[in-house]
């Protein structure tokens, strides 16, 4: 009974399917050198233990019965602290994985910490896990049910990056809500592979990175696929949005 536009009722514009097709997804954290070496060292994109995971996306996840996960967003991303990495992954990455993501239209964490102004009145535990249930889809059924998402909300490709003026779900997101909360999310509660991840560093996170190839930590990432820049989130979201226009049309 929460559930979102009836998407299903929609056909998707063509421009929407394309850009569903090639949206890249989003990962940022803040790692100190310890932190980033085991990244590298792993090559892979996994839960961070318990100590070190930020207590309200761990409150969130116990409240809405979600497995402790990595996130992905796709093409957005938040600001976050210095010491940061960014990167950015296909969808193909996740090809022939055992396990793959699950997908909902915003961000869990702003479910939890009511930071999505629902036009709905049981904002319990209980009733947010059901607004999940029904806004959760497999990573096979993402590509449609964002490309339905996208043709519902936005006028284009760009729209998606821009601040829209459009209402979602019956919230006037010019006014009361964040609408970047409203950014598609996927969830991995397994180690994803970041062998074809495009790379963003600031500098103290490369400081660190040159550090660990020095003592031979770490294997070199090929510079084509990384980038030294002051904010890695903005970086990687003008990336994304870069392929992304470039293949829909603006």
């Amino acid at each position: 009974m929460h559930t979102l536009h009836n998407l299903s009722a929609n056909t998707a514009e063509e421009w929407s399917v394309v850009c569903a097709q090639s949206i890249l997804f989003l990962h940022v954290c803040a790692l100190d050198k310890t932190g980033l070496g085991h990244l590298l060292r792993a090559r892979s994109l996994q839960v961070p233990p318990l100590g070190i995971r930020n207590p309200r996306t761990v409150e969130s996840e116990d409240a809405l019965g979600i497995q402790p996960s990595v996130y992905f967003y796709a093409g957005r991303s938040y600001p976050a602290p210095v010491g940061t990495i960014a990167c950015s992954i296909a969808l193909s990455d996740w090809d022939g994985a055992n396990e793959r993501p699950l997908a909902s239209p915003f961000d869990t964490g702003g479910l939890h910490h009511d930071k999505l102004k629902l036009k709905w009145q049981d904002y319990s535990d209980e009733g947010k896990k059901e607004y999940l249930d029904d806004h959760t889809s497999s990573l096979d059924r993402f590509t449609d049910y964002f490309a339905l998402f996208l043709s519902a909300y936005f006028d284009n490709a760009s729209g998606y990056w821009d601040s829209p003026t459009v209402q979602i779900d019956g919230v006037d997101l010019t006014n009361i809500d964040d609408w970047r909360n409203w950014t598609f999310e996927l969830r991995e509660a397994n180690a994803t592979s970041i062998t074809q991840a495009k790379w963003y560093f600031d500098y103290e996170s490369h400081s660190h990175y040159l550090d660990l190839l020095l003592d031979g930590s770490i294997e070199p990432i090929p510079s084509n696929r990384y980038e030294i820049v002051s904010t890695p989130f903005a970086h990687a979201e003008e990336y994304a949005r870069i392929q992304a226009v470039a293949a829909a049309g603006p």
